[in-house]
């Protein structure tokens, strides 16, 4: 008698132990499925945008209407709401993220202008590193961009030296202090010769650069030239500066 009250002693504790398991499950079922609930009813409260220095916040504010950006967190696309922001020219790249329950992150990275690009006709572009062209606007740093004449044509853009424009002017700028790339102020593009000449900022040198080919010896010329000759290429001295040879560098001393 004994061992069968044994059994169903420990039957009943085994079914109690099991009916408890169950209203624990339950109850865990229950909670996840109010969290899940409760946050697809979340509102979107907050939009935070950073990295922004030309760009103004209402412009990417522009193109996150409700499509893009609905009023539920739950139904939000961030892919599409990347998308939209890469739209912008002037933005080079964007993460998006939720931050918390109820608002995103847009984090930009905004495209440096490396020169002003011009056409014929005296209309305006920017052009980056990446050698993406983008429309010209006014810039919060008032920053001096070298300018670039001759890319651009009537026939549109050359962009075999648009290319060579944007290597020349890296080159440039990896020098030390990007000192090169401060003291040029203008670069021309003859499409028919295929070559380059270039104006110093201050004294308004002339540089013969010639074709693309032998271009970082020529820029490493020109770099050796500007620091012997002290705060800009020969300091006013010369009126010509020859770089188109191989292992020769002319030079044209002003006369007055």
């Amino acid at each position: 008698m004994s061992s069968v009250a044994t059994r169903s002693r420990r039957k009943s504790t085994s079914e109690r132990g099991i009916g408890q398991f169950i209203v624990y499950a339950l109850l865990v079922v229950f909670v996840v499925g109010a969290g899940l609930r409760w946050r697809s009813q979340q509102e979107l409260r907050e939009v935070r945008i950073v990295g922004l220095h030309t760009l103004a916040e209402s412009e990417i504010r522009q193109v996150l209407d409700s499509t893009v950006l609905p009023k539920k967190v739950s139904d939000i696309d961030l892919q599409a709401v990347r998308r939209a922001v890469l739209s912008i020219p002037f933005v080079r790249k964007a993460v998006v993220q939720r931050v918390s329950e109820n608002s995103i992150e847009i984090a930009v990275t905004e495209r440096e202008p490396l020169a002003l690009l011009v056409n014929g006709s005296g209309d305006p572009a920017f052009i980056d590193a990446d050698g993406v062209v983008v429309p010209y606007r006014h810039l919060s740093q008032g920053r001096d961009l070298p300018i670039v004449r001759g890319v651009m044509g009537p026939g549109g853009m050359d962009s075999v030296a648009k290319r060579e424009v944007v290597t020349l002017l890296q080159e440039m700028q990896s020098t030390e202090g990007k000192m090169l790339y401060n003291d040029i102020s203008e670069i021309a593009f003859d499409s028919g010769k295929r070559s380059f000449t270039m104006e110093t900022s201050a004294d308004a040198s002339l540089v013969l650069f010639g074709t693309f080919e032998n271009h970082t010896e020529k820029v490493s010329n020109l770099y050796s030239l500007r620091r012997t000759s002290g705060t800009n290429i020969m300091n006013g001295a010369a009126s010509v500066i020859d770089v188109r040879w191989k292992e020769k560098m002319f030079i044209t001393k002003r006369t007055s």
